[in-house]
């Protein structure tokens, strides 16, 4: 009788042991999802807040001017300019991600790529917008 309950006992506690390592498996990839989806946003963000500012920016004229505060996540490995057009380029689930916004003014400048919070001013200068980390 004593034998039967061990066997029994060994039995769930194998079964018990499979669960538990799936479970931590699923649990583990879902938190590598959520990471990277939420630096995804936080990109699509900064770009978002940085899109906005220069076209106000840009509206109100020559001479006017706006501290933008973004935050950028770690993995951005590039950021340029060109135009209307403002990119960012990082790293997403092993594979390079691109996010581009486009704005309604010629802009120039320089943005940073380090991961953290950044003060960018945002300039309209000679009918152009002109962007520089504070």
């Amino acid at each position: 009788m004593d034998s039967k309950r061990a066997q029994v006992a060994t039995e769930y506690m194998i079964m018990l042991g499979v669960l538990l390592t799936v479970v931590a498996g699923l649990a583990g990839y879902s938190l590598v999802m959520y990471s990277e989806t939420v630096s995804l946003n936080q990109t699509k963000d900064a770009l978002r807040d940085l899109k906005t500012a220069v076209n106000r920016v840009y509206d109100l004229g020559e001479g006017n001017s706006k501290i933008v505060e973004i935050y950028f996540p770690s993995g951005v490995t590039e950021a340029r300019i060109f135009g209307k057009a403002i990119y960012v380029t990082s790293t997403s689930f092993g594979s390079s991600v691109q996010e581009l916004v486009e704005t309604d003014a010629n802009v120039h400048g320089i943005l940073p790529i380090t991961q953290g919070i950044h003060y960018i001013e945002v300039r309209g200068v000679d009918g152009n917008v002109s962007i520089s980390e504070t």
